[in-house]
C-alpha cells in the first residue's frame, strides 16, 4: 500500500447471523489496486487479499469463511467510491448501504 492518508479503513464485525457483504467498487485504473481485505480473527489477521481495479464499476461478495472469523477490514484508496451492504441470504439484493465513501465525501 502506499502513503497510509491515501487510504479509507472500514471495519464491519460479523454478526452470529452475518455471513455475507455485498461491494460495490467504483471506476479504477486497471494498475491500480484500490481495495485490501483482511479477514480478522479478533486482532489477528487470518488472510489478507486485494481487490484489483477495473474501469467499470465492480461488484463483488464477501463471505465469512468460518465462526473464527470476527471481523473484516476494508481498506480502499481514496477518491474511489465504496459501499458495503448486508446480505441476509443469496435470494436478497441489498438497498440500503453500511458504509458508504465517495470523492465528494473529502
Amino acid at each position: 500500500m502506499n502513503e497510509r492518508d491515501e487510504y479509507m479503513e472500514y471495519h464491519y464485525r460479523w454478526g452470529e447471523d452475518k455471513w455475507l457483504l455485498h461491494v460495490a467498487m467504483g471506476a479504477t485504473t486497471p494498475e491500480q489496486i484500490p481495495v485490501v481485505i483482511r479477514r480478522m480473527h479478533d486482532e489477528r489477521v487470518i488472510e489478507e487479499f486485494e481487490v484489483p481495479g477495473m474501469e467499470t464499476l465492480k461488484r463483488f461478495i464477501i463471505t465469512r469463511e468460518s465462526p473464527m472469523e470476527t471481523a473484516i477490514v476494508i481498506n480502499h484508496v481514496k477518491g474511489v467510491e465504496l459501499s458495503v451492504y448486508e446480505i441476509l441470504d443469496r435470494a436478497h439484493f441489498p438497498s440500503d448501504s453500511i458504509y458508504n465513501y465517495s470523492a465528494s465525501d473529502e
